[in-house]
């Protein structure tokens, strides 16, 4: 920065009453302002996030069976009452839902704004501490420091020198700065402790999941600032509502102008092809972004150009190699600076959609410096508000999409299995199932979570049971480190699902818990064997009698393809009836079950035999129904014939 007042006009300091700079009535080092461009893009970029990922087809559906909730999340914040006034920082409680949350973060990530806004500036041409603004303290011929050639006379202390020269760029303070409450690093510790700790209650788990949404919404807030060509040129733009060295874009873009660049800007649904968004890490995307706004634009105050037009930057610090005015076309428009941006759809990250051309600096008079009131000295070349609010139809869009691709680096991939199985009934009226569910975390396909260890749910999830009336109601379940193994009593007819709702979303399984009929595979059939017989009588024209103990059998009519069917501890009604005389008919019978768990059922069985070489034929009629689960219905029939000793089977199903 020059090594004088650059402004002229020190009575700007005795109207405000300035005196030391934790007490400056500044309106602050903004870029896009965070009391509604800031909230937009925000905002933006979670629709952006639902469509591309939540809704999008293919690969793109790992959220289909995890919706997000929509419940309120209480927590406390610090907001200031008039941002214009450094101190006023106070404490408020928030009841808001998750994109509420992630809004209200692009507001809070300036509070306090005296202290914050110093950290947003990232040169990422530079890296550590000479990444961070160093353009603001200046000391004057006569010796006195003046606070960014704005306010003069200030008598700095030790603890408001470390704030200015902190040293910290926005990168490292959006990602993992200890300093920073609601940095990237802290979102995701929040997110951890909301699922993962069974010690909490309910309030104390809303308030990590609030915390985490606010860390990803002040996250997204300095992703954003990486699209603003000052914060990435290390050019302070301290004002004071205008006066000063007020910043095109947050002197000229405003709610309007980010609402008409995002809905009906030019490049609308377009990203630079230059810059990667989708699948790279959080601290690449910060660096993509920031290096992209860097070499592509200009700040009113470091304008360069090592050749005719020969012209130092205002602020005389660096000198960035691009882009300079020798560089860019002006003969199109004669002391027009204009350069050409090859654009590709966002969507796709491919598919070709030309140039955008974009006004980045002009040549100025004397007049323009006339029309300005006399603010500061006369410069030579400028951005003015119309070129930034020209600018800012694809800036906007870049801030956006970049952190549509944030939001979705910070959700964990996560999937829910659940078996129900039916247990011996040990209650007539109720039917008893076990509960067998996880909740996996597959960290293999997240950016942000692969290195770290996988989440482990441990807390509380329900089964639903849609009763006969249509109506839902719920049973808790537990968990504990992702895992549930749980006996629960339902009613015979209820419909069953498992759900989690947990970190923000409501998570049912990849696989069916209680499957309708239709989707169970395999029939059943009916074996026999013989375990003893008796035999009276019945010799040659005489008549006699048998009596065997049978076992009867329910069995998949294909095993290679049951695919566990019938489910084990299926529930089964017997029906054994001699077609001949009826008088043996039996409803119901003890069920027994194999070492495998298959049911079986034994009865002693007495028939006539006799007739010329006995050859008295009887029929045995075997029905099973296989009545639980109650959607998986079977009914399987056999005949069996015997003539004298021999018994013969006639299948019908």
């Amino acid at each position: 920065m020059n090594k004088q007042n650059r402004y002229g006009f020190s009575f700007l300091a005795a109207i405000l009453g300035l005196t030391v700079i934790m007490t400056a009535q500044t309106s602050c080092l903004y870029s896009w302002d965070n009391v509604s461009p800031h909230r937009q893009m925000n905002e933006y970029a979670w629709s952006v996030f639902l469509t591309k990922y939540v809704f999008g087809p293919g690969e793109k559906s790992r959220f289909r069976a995890s919706p997000f909730s929509t419940a309120k999340l209480h927590c406390d914040s610090m907001v200031e009452e008039n941002v214009i006034r450094a101190c006023n920082v106070k404490t408020m409680s928030y009841d808001l839902d998750i994109p509420d949350w992630i809004k209200h973060g692009g507001f809070s990530a300036d509070v306090p704004n005296y202290d914050m806004s110093i950290r947003h500036f990232y040169d990422p041409t530079e890296s550590g501490a000479k990444a961070a603004l160093t353009d603001t303290i200046v000391t004057e011929p006569n010796g006195a420091e003046t606070l960014f050639g704005l306010i003069p006379g200030l008598s700095l202390t030790d603890a408001e020198k470390a704030i200015l020269f902190s040293g910290i760029n926005a990168r490292d303070w959006a990602l993992s700065n200890p300093e920073n409450p609601f940095c990237w690093q802290r979102g995701l510790e929040y997110y951890r402790n909301a699922i993962e700790r069974d010690d909490l209650k309910a309030e104390e788990r809303t308030k990590f999941l609030a915390n985490a949404f606010k860390s990803l919404g002040e996250t997204m807030h300095l992703l954003a600032d990486m699209t603003c060509p000052a914060h990435v040129r290390n050019d302070n733009h301290l004002s004071y509502k205008n006066w000063g060295d007020a910043d095109p874009i947050e002197r000229s873009v405003g709610f309007a102008v980010t609402e008409s660049a995002w809905k009906n800007g030019p490049w609308h649904g377009m990203i630079p092809r230059s810059v990667q968004l989708a699948g790279v890490k959080v601290d690449q995307l910060f660096q993509n972004v920031a290096a992209f706004t860097n070499r592509s634009f200009l700040s009113d105050d470091t304008i360069y150009s090592r050749s005719a037009p020969i012209v130092a930057p205002y602020n005389s610090k660096k000198n960035y190699s691009s882009p300079q005015l020798t560089d860019l076309d002006s003969n199109s428009e004669p002391g027009v600076y204009k350069t050409k941006i090859s654009l590709v759809d966002a969507e796709t990250g491919t598919s070709d959609k030309g140039n955008a051309e974009i006004r980045l600096a002009r040549a100025t008079s004397w007049y323009d410096w006339l029309g300005s009131g006399f603010q500061g000295k006369h410069r030579s070349y400028e951005v003015p508000d119309c070129y930034a609010q020209q600018q800012a139809n694809l800036l906007i869009p870049l801030a956006v999409y970049a952190n549509a691709e944030l939001i979705n680096s910070f959700f964990p991939t996560m999937n829910l299995s659940a078996t129900i199985t039916d247990l011996p009934p040990d209650r007539a009226d109720m039917r008893k199932i076990h509960v067998d569910a996880k909740l996996v975390h597959d960290n293999s396909q997240d950016l942000a979570w692969h290195y770290q260890q996988p989440l482990l749910f441990s807390g509380e999830g329900r089964l639903v049971r849609k009763v006969e009336n249509g109506k839902e109601e719920q049973l808790p379940l537990t968990f504990k480190k992702g895992v549930c193994a749980q006996d629960v009593y339902v009613n015979p007819k209820d419909e069953l699902r498992v759900e989690v709702e947990t970190g923000g979303r409501i998570f049912t399984p990849t696989n069916p818990t209680n499957p309708p009929e239709e989707s169970k595979t395999g029939e059943l059939k009916i074996t026999m064997t013989k375990e003893s017989k008796n035999r009276s009588g019945g010799g040659i024209g005489q008549t006699g009698q048998v009596s065997e103990t049978l076992i009867f059998r329910v069995e998949p009519s294909n095993p290679a393809a049951a695919n566990g069917f019938p489910p084990r501890n299926a529930m089964f009604k017997w029906t054994i009836a001699n077609k001949r005389s009826m008088e043996n008919d039996m409803t119901g019978a003890n069920i027994e079950h194999d070492e495998s768990g298959a049911p079986f059922i034994k009865r002693t069985y007495t028939y006539p035999t006799g007739g010329l070489h006995g050859m008295l034929v009887t029929r045995i009629k075997v029905q099973v129904d296989m009545v639980e689960p109650a959607r998986s219905k079977k009914t399987s029939t056999e005949e069996l014939f015997v003539i004298g000793d021999d018994w013969l089977k006639n299948a019908s199903h």
